[in-house]
């Protein structure tokens, strides 16, 4: 059975979104307020319509996925977000960038998704 969300990235996009928004979101904050310049870790992150709800509240994101295609597509929707070092997306698997910054502030993640 396919949904119109299979075929259209856009719909798929959008659908992440909103359910970030409208239940991800509002279910993390019922166990851990979200603040602005949380660091926030999507592991299988897709387009990063996920992150999007948590940068929208002045989180800085990070997204991987082992799929280039997505995470590419990503890297276009979030082209300035990168630029200002406000997200940052990977093609890699997130236990390798783990190990290979277990010493590094930056690898850390107040909130993984």
């Amino acid at each position: 059975m396919a949904f119109d969300f299979h075929s259209d990235r856009t719909i798929y996009f959008k659908l992440q979104y909103n359910n970030t928004k409208d239940n991800i979101i509002p279910w993390i904050e019922k166990h851990k307020p979200i603040s602005a310049g949380m660091k926030v870790l999507e592991i299988g992150c897709r387009d990063g319509g996920v992150l999007m709800p948590f940068m929208e509240r002045g989180c800085i994101v990070t997204g991987f996925d082992l799929d280039r295609g997505p995470v590419e597509s990503a890297q276009q929707i979030y082209a300035e977000d990168i630029k200002q070092g406000k997200a940052s997306f990977f093609v890699k698997d997130v236990h390798d960038y783990i190990a290979e910054n277990k010493d590094n502030q930056s690898a850390k993640f107040d909130i993984i998704v």
